[in-house]
């Protein structure tokens, strides 16, 4: 199994961070970890070395990987307890400025999780303001990863606190920790990660170019969609709903991330698959 070493300045200690997500387990709390750092750095890298060695029920695969939001909702709400749950940076999807409003959904969908499933998540994202306070105050440790003349897959490794009394966030070093590559005895599992991602970016950029060709092809010369055009988005949500449930409500910013769209088109698309359902006494809870 890879291993990892956390260094300090008058000792080593070998696999903290697994003992503390397995003592974290057992006092019945979770554990969420962000890596840090420039493109290709080795932040997935690190966090899938992680998986492999804290998923307390020794599965972790390319299938506990997400990189859409709305996947990672759904990993991390049907998982079985101790799996460690890896959100992939999402390239584009951290850029736009929706994003900040669907952060705020996971945020929320991990907190709910945090209380009674007890699932471990990594996330992988450029710098830490790009976390807001509440991901702060969930987070546990963070870890930034470290350029030449660093060996490659080292990273400082921190723990994240915060005073219960002011809710105020702080952090501290502990040391260095030097991260093997993932999946060292299974090398097609990684393989198959390596795609997955190639897939995810180019599936990505492409649907990011069809859409910018649709808003100016398919919009009115206001740029606003014609009530049509939201009757049939919200006929693609009725069939597959479940990816823009959180809490057993329908969300309208995951439908506005999902399709590029206005806050005030997604609002109304939402009353519209809501009327639905509420129209053939389906229970959205249930779905």
């Amino acid at each position: 199994m890879p291993r990892m070493i956390l260094k300090h300045p008058e000792q080593y200690i070998d696999d903290p961070l697994s003992w503390t997500i397995r003592f974290n387990l057992s006092q019945n709390k979770n554990t969420m970890v962000s890596a840090l750092g420039r493109p290709r750095s080795g932040k997935s890298m690190s966090l899938l070395t992680m998986g492999e060695m804290c998923d307390a029920r020794h599965d972790f695969d390319t299938s506990h990987v997400a990189f859409y939001p709305q996947d990672y909702i759904y990993k991390i709400s049907t998982f079985k307890r101790g799996c460690f749950v890896v959100f992939d940076e999402p390239g584009a999807e951290w850029s736009a400025r929706r994003f900040m409003s669907i952060q705020n959904i996971m945020l929320g969908a991990t907190h709910i999780t945090f209380g009674s499933r007890l699932i471990n998540v990594g996330w992988a994202v450029p710098v830490l303001k790009m976390q807001d306070v509440t991901a702060a105050r969930l987070m546990n440790f963070f870890h930034i990863m470290q350029l030449p003349p660093h060996p490659v897959g080292t990273a400082r490794f921190f723990r994240n606190w915060v005073d219960e009394y002011t809710g105020k966030t702080g952090r501290e070093l502990l040391g260095y920790i030097a991260f093997a590559m993932p999946f060292q005895l299974n090398p097609d599992e990684r393989k198959k990660y390596e795609q997955m991602k190639k897939d995810y970016q180019d599936k990505s950029y492409e649907e990011y170019y069809i859409r910018f060709a649709e808003q100016s092809k398919g919009r009115s010369a206001s740029g606003k969609l014609s009530l049509e055009e939201m009757r049939e988005i919200a006929k693609e949500i009725i069939k597959t709903p479940r990816k823009y449930i959180v809490a057993g409500k329908i969300r309208a910013e995951l439908i506005q991330a999902d399709h590029n769209l206005r806050q005030t088109e997604a609002r109304q698309i939402k009353l519209m698959v809501e009327k639905y359902f509420a129209d053939h006494h389906i229970d959205i809870r249930e779905l």
